[in-house]
């Protein structure tokens, strides 16, 4: 577990394990990432601390992004990763946005074949973002790219 400040808030990595390599877009990866953890922070309070986890579930990583923040209405879960989809609340239109984010977000983890979704009890109880990927996605495996490090991470007994 690392854990560093922003001026604000706490941001705890838990990482419990060494992870295999995935074959992915490295840069794309790291906006979806990026995108979510600001997210926390800027939908979180001053003090809140932020959780992001990865951990290695069959032939996938799951990564989640949790915070202590104001929380996501139940019908509004799946409606936010829609274009210019934005929950209307006064903390909301403070914080600003375009309601593209998670929009971009979804589409980058799609090309990479994973999954997003979020979680929350509701307003003013924080939420949890998950991404789950394939370490090596059909599509790699299809267009011929061959990793020995994601093979043996894979298949040990080889």
């Amino acid at each position: 577990i690392q854990r560093s400040y922003t001026d604000k808030h706490q941001l705890i990595a838990d990482i419990p394990e060494p992870l295999p390599p995935i074959v992915a877009d490295e840069d794309k990866i790291d906006s979806v990432l990026t995108n979510l953890v600001n997210n926390a922070i800027k939908y979180s309070p001053n003090g809140g601390e932020i959780l992001v986890r990865a951990v290695r579930e069959d032939n996938t990583i799951l990564v989640s992004v949790r915070d202590q923040g104001i929380g996501i209405p139940k019908d509004k879960l799946t409606k936010i990763f829609e274009k210019f989809e934005r929950i209307d609340t006064k903390e909301t239109r403070a914080a600003g946005g375009t309601g593209l984010g998670l929009y971009l977000v979804k589409h980058l983890v799609e090309l990479h074949e994973g999954q997003i979704w979020a979680e929350s009890e509701g307003p003013g109880k924080g939420s949890t973002f998950y991404v789950r990927l394939p370490i090596y996605p059909k599509r790699a495996k299809d267009e011929g790219y061959y990793f020995d490090d994601v093979e043996q991470a894979l298949h040990p007994e080889r």
